[in-house]
């Protein structure tokens, strides 16, 4: 199997920045006023000044040397660079993590794709995250549709997945990411996350809506882990579509099938069953459509990949159906290593609307190994 967490490398053109979220917390008390002082309009005591401070959380996975969660971190362990300055790490926390299935059930050309197995990938995941982590899912597949909105209630997610999960046309994949944004925004900002199962294959001319859509999941600032029919599904599609096939039996027609109809015991000619038949597939529009399939899926692979990757996420791209089944453990495992590191920026954000800044986690301990997402974009508070 091939199954990775994913390295750096360059985000197609039509994959948009990504924002973190901003706070502005901070408070502070100055002396009270005198008696005759006339009393404020906006209803807050005259006693409270408040100071705005400018927030960014980033979310960080960190695990030892023997790829398990480490409790110990500290601020001093790690180092965060911000367009290549470093920052004073303020606080790192281990909050409940917020994750949103992203379901795709649509049973098309692909033959690996399947609903039932989609299901049983993600109630395994659910199943093994944290205590307080809320869910919530969205299935695309004919339709996009809510299925369970946030809840920390476990035995409420695998029974919408269960009962409401269900197998459709066309793929809505930018309908999908667009939603996915939008509930995401509901959550608490710094432990958003997306599990995203599918084969990355829009429909012809979403292209335009899928790089609007990609832009505004970034921008929710969740990282986005893969779990990816791509691989079997390329592997499928070459073992029961090849161009020659070599086999024992023959193709049959009407004429066989009435011989066995009057030769019901088998007591025609056995002779043929000992031939060997070359079966040649002579329809070639189909076969030039499962081609054009291929290539989308190795397009799907591609952003699919690249998205992970920008992101700070998971990447699996299983190579059979039965190491499929074993990635919700491994992304719900991953979901468990992270801690939520905040910071406040060297350069300030309201001088910087809109500029995309990179970001970069550099483990200070030996054998602590630590990753995050590669950028946000500056907003001010």
């Amino acid at each position: 199997m091939k199954y990775q967490k994913v390295v750096p490398s360059l985000l197609p053109a039509f994959v948009l920045t990504c924002t973190v979220a901003f706070n502005c917390l901070a408070q502070a008390t100055t002396p009270a006023p005198a008696p005759q002082s006339s009393p404020t309009t906006s209803g807050e005591p005259p006693d409270q000044i408040k100071i705005f401070v400018e927030e960014v959380r980033i979310p960080v996975f960190v695990t030892d040397e023997y790829g398990r969660f480490d409790p110990s971190l500290e601020a001093e362990d790690l180092l965060v660079l911000e367009d290549q300055l470093p920052q004073q790490v303020r606080s790192m926390r281990r909050i409940p993590s917020s994750v949103l299935l992203l379901l795709d059930t649509t049973e098309a050309m692909n033959p690996a794709m399947s609903t039932k197995t989609t299901r049983e990938v993600s109630t395994r995941l659910v199943g093994r995250l944290r205590d307080g982590d809320q869910v919530a899912a969205i299935q695309f597949g004919g339709k996009v549709e809510l299925i369970q909105n946030w809840t920390t209630e476990t035995p409420a997610v695998v029974q919408a997945l269960r009962a409401k999960l269900v197998a459709g046309q066309p793929s809505r994949l930018s309908e999908a990411l667009t939603l996915a944004a939008a509930k995401l925004k509901e959550t608490p900002a710094g432990s958003r996350h997306v599990v995203l199962i599918t084969d990355g294959v829009a429909e012809a001319g979403e292209r335009a809506t899928l790089t609007e859509a990609i832009g505004q999941a970034l921008t929710a600032n969740a990282t986005l882990h893969v779990i990816s029919y791509t691989s079997i599904g390329r592997k499928a599609l070459k073992q029961s579509n090849p161009l020659v096939k070599v086999t024992g039996e023959r193709r049959r027609n009407a004429q066989d099938v009435a011989e066995d109809i009057l030769n019901p015991t088998g007591s025609s000619d056995t002779k043929q069953h000992r031939k060997v038949y070359v079966n040649i597939d002579t329809d070639l529009a189909m076969r030039r459509r499962r081609g054009e399939y291929e290539e989308a899926l190795r397009r799907g692979e591609q952003w699919l990949t690249a998205l992970a990757e920008e992101t700070g996420g998971l990447l699996a791209l299983p190579q059979s159906v039965e190491e499929l089944l074993k990635q919700g453990d491994a992304v719900a495992r991953e979901i468990g290593t992270q801690y939520v590191v905040t910071y406040t920026p060297k350069r300030p954000l309201a001088a910087a609307q809109g500029e995309y800044r990179q970001l970069r986690v550099i483990s200070r301990r030996a054998g602590l190994h630590a990753r995050s997402r590669r950028g946000y974009v500056a907003t001010p508070p």
